[in-house]
C-alpha cells in the first residue's frame, strides 16, 4: 500500500494509480485555485478592504486623540463675515486689516488658505482702486 499525505487537512495518497483519481485530484486544484483568485479579486477590487481599512484608521483616531490646542485660532470666512463684508472676491486691504488687527496679540505664524486668483472686488468702505488693496495686503505680510 502507497504512503498516505495530508493536503488541505485530506488524507491523500502519494501518487493517484488511477486516471480517474488523477483527473479528481487535477479538478480539485482547478476549483480550489478559481476559489482563491475570485476571493482575491472581490478583495481587491471590491471597496472591502478600503472599508476595512477606513474603519480600522477611524478607530485608531479616536482612541488616540489629543484635545485641541488653545492656543491656535482660526479665522473663518463664513456665513456672517460674507454678510457683513460682502461677497468674494474681497479687496486685498480687507486682508490687510485682518494682519494689522492681529499683530497687537504677537502671533507666532499667520497662514492663509486662500488662492488669490479671482480679480478683487471694490469695496465702497475701501479705495476704488485694486492695486492699492494688493499694496496694502503686500504691506501688510512684511
Amino acid at each position: 500500500m502507497k504512503s498516505k499525505h495530508r493536503l488541505l487537512g485530506i488524507d491523500t495518497l502519494a501518487a493517484p494509480s488511477t486516471p480517474a483519481q488523477m483527473r479528481l485530484g487535477m479538478r480539485d486544484f482547478v476549483l480550489l485555485a478559481i476559489a482563491l483568485f475570485l476571493t482575491a479579486a472581490v478583495l481587491i477590487f471590491g471597496d472591502y478592504l478600503k472599508r476595512f481599512d477606513q474603519g480600522v484608521y477611524d478607530k485608531l483616531l479616536q482612541t488616540q486623540t489629543r484635545p485641541a490646542r488653545d492656543d491656535i485660532l482660526i479665522i473663518a470666512i463664513d456665513d456672517y463675515s460674507l454678510n457683513e463684508i460682502g461677497k468674494w472676491p474681497w479687496n486685498r486691504a480687507i486682508h490687510a486689516q485682518l494682519l494689522e488687527r492681529l499683530q497687537p496679540a504677537h502671533p507666532k505664524a499667520i497662514g492663509f488658505d486662500i488662492v488669490f486668483t479671482e480679480a478683487q472686488s471694490n469695496s465702497d468702505s475701501l479705495s476704488s482702486d485694486p492695486a492699492q488693496g494688493d499694496s496694502a495686503f503686500a504691506e501688510a505680510l512684511k
